[in-house]
């Protein structure tokens, strides 16, 4: 397929058309996590699952007056991707790979999908994405029906906080005082402070853009035989799952992943190099706002600091510089990017630690 590569290009009047979009909001969801850090989080010794788009990953996490404590870490596959399952075979998919590290304490539940969390730490989800076919669990408390399969299984596990893993990300360096967490890797999704010392999940991936000038034909074409069309318009255009995926309908290559791209930057190819420059610098635009106000436009300290985690902004070189070029070009401010180790584990047991929360089995509205 032949393509301008010069669309791909964007101007610094593109770039503040997106940042103009981020800060009124436009498909953004600012959800609640019904998670206040204005307190510290109980010690103690809790299961943490972590379920994204391309990883399941369990273990053990103790929290104490020091740093977390982390034990072995199991790693398995995410369910339910190939063909449409059951919410009892979704689940039995994750306890029989996990079951090494369960026990009748606490869950803490890193879930990188869109869900509606209520004051009980639980979550409805409300439209899957990334691939997993489980059609019959939206709508429901994804902890509550948890809880039941488990209970049938003969654990007596007592509650199950749920939250987003870009919330997971910013619990999990609280001691650093962030103004916001990022995510860039499958995905990607943005977290701010809110009243109260509450994280709010923007859902950033959904930002409306498809009416910008950044959104070109290619990404239209893309968008419209995606697993979601019309979903996550802004995602689509700066994550490791869809780069490879324009890269392949202009080439007729077959990358399969964000790291084989980058090897292709590496190697000297234009296109990729192109794909990952507008990526960042769109990171770049909607993260310049943070330092300004959160979504909700509640004035916040400026103090620079983002808990960051995914392969694309960590692991892609010269990403991380164009993201922080892009923030100080349309803020004149400067950020300090952090990076926590195992943050969605990290995060889970922090917030179950800063929970008190009833058995999610009660907690159906």
């Amino acid at each position: 397929m032949q393509a301008d590569l010069s669309q791909f290009k964007l101007s610094k009047a593109q770039l503040l058309e997106v940042r103009k979009r981020f800060i009124e909001g436009a498909g953004l969801g600012n959800y609640p996590s019904c998670i206040y850090f204005n307190n510290k989080p109980k010690p103690g010794e809790y299961i943490v699952i972590e379920l994204g788009g391309s990883n399941l990953r369990a273990g053990r996490v103790t929290l104490s007056s020091s740093n977390p404590v982390i034990g072995k870490i199991i790693s398995g596959n995410v369910p339910c991707t190939k063909d449409i399952c059951s919410p009892k075979e979704f689940y039995n998919q994750i306890i029989d790979q996990i079951e090494p590290v369960l026990d009748n304490i606490p869950i803490g539940f890193t879930f990188s999908f869109v869900t509606l969390i209520n004051e009980a730490a639980d979550g409805k989800l409300l439209y899957w994405t990334k691939g997993i076919k489980v059609p019959k669990l939206v709508g429901k408390y994804i902890g509550a029906e948890f809880i039941k399969i488990l209970h049938s299984r003969g654990y007596s596990v007592p509650r199950i906080v749920l939250l987003n893993d870009t919330v997971a990300t910013f619990l999990s360096g609280i001691n650093h005082d962030p103004v916001a967490s990022l995510v860039v890797g499958t995905g990607m999704n943005l977290a701010v402070v809110g009243e109260d010392q509450q994280v709010i999940n923007c859902e950033a991936g959904n930002l409306k853009v498809k009416d910008l000038s950044v959104w070109t034909e290619i990404d239209e074409e893309l968008d419209k035989i995606s697993p979601e069309p019309g979903i996550n318009s802004f995602e689509k255009l700066v994550s490791g799952k869809y780069l490879p995926l324009i890269y392949n309908k202009i080439t007729n290559e077959k990358i399969a992943n964000s790291k084989q791209l980058a090897m292709k930057m590496l190697k000297g190819d234009k296109l990729a190099k192109l794909l990952f420059t507008r990526s960042a610098q769109l990171i770049g635009a909607i993260l310049s706002t943070t330092l300004e106000m959160n979504p909700q436009g509640q004035t916040l300290q400026v103090q620079n600091k983002i808990i960051t985690e995914g392969a694309i902004f960590w692991e892609v070189p010269g990403y991380k510089d164009i993201v922080s070029s892009t923030v100080l070009n349309l803020s004149g401010q400067s950020m300090n990017f952090i990076k926590i180790d195992n943050p969605g584990l990290v995060g889970a047991a922090i917030a179950v630690g800063l929970t008190d929360s009833p058995n999610t089995v009660l907690t159906h509205e």
